[in-house]
């Protein structure tokens, strides 16, 4: 996989880049002011402190990562074309964003484009079609495993580990219960059927 670094922070940047090295990516680093719609890759990583609604990118997915205050610079119709990083991230979140077949133009992945389903973990909502859907700490976190899982299904005790370490006693149907205001929340408002039961298996994101 061909990965863009674009950004004017060398030292983080050659951080990314020695990291996608160590997994096996081809990775290339350029200053933001100097990309073009032209540029060969599979995937950008756009460093949000050097971002502009004048930038020409290229028709890749492109992974926008910054801090909670540069991120919360951006107009909110700018940030539902990226996927969104916020700093600090663990190397892992990084990889299951680059690495999750998002590159491949898969049927999945196709269908999830023209949604436009972007996760924003800074303002804690997803956007769909380019409108905005606030969600709970809880219904955030839930989505967002089966967004990471998508395609397979993930079971109740899996899920059940998002609400892991809170306080107070946890209801055996506590993922039933969150599953069912998520469909309310998506499905129902955008009439689609994204979040499936898959029987004696759980619940899985599918397109």
């Amino acid at each position: 996989m061909r990965i863009l670094i674009a950004s004017d922070d060398r030292i983080y940047a050659r951080m990314l880049y020695l990291s996608l090295a160590e997994k096996g990516a081809e990775a290339a680093i350029k200053s933001p002011a100097e990309l073009s719609a032209a540029e060969e890759y599979d995937m950008m990583l756009l460093d949000a402190g050097g971002f502009s609604p004048d930038l020409r990118l290229p028709d890749i997915p492109v992974v926008l990562y910054g801090t909670d205050a540069q991120l919360r610079g951006i107009d909110d119709g700018e940030l539902s074309r990226f996927f969104i990083l916020p700093r600090p991230f663990r190397m892992s979140e990084l990889y299951g964003v680059i690495f999750s077949g998002r590159s491949e133009k898969t049927e999945n992945d196709i269908s999830e484009r023209k949604l436009g389903i972007v996760l924003d973990g800074t303002k804690r909502c997803v956007y769909i079609k380019g409108e905005k859907v606030f969600l709970s700490r809880r219904e955030f976190n839930l989505f967002a495993l089966l967004m990471e899982k998508r395609g397979t299904p993930v079971s109740r005790e899996e899920a059940g580990t998002v609400f892991l370490g809170e306080d107070g006693e946890m209801k055996s149907n506590v993922v039933d219960v969150y599953i069912k205001y998520l469909r309310e929340k998506i499905d129902e408002r955008f009439d689609i059927k994204l979040i499936k039961t898959v029987r004696g298996a759980g619940y899985m994101i599918g397109m």
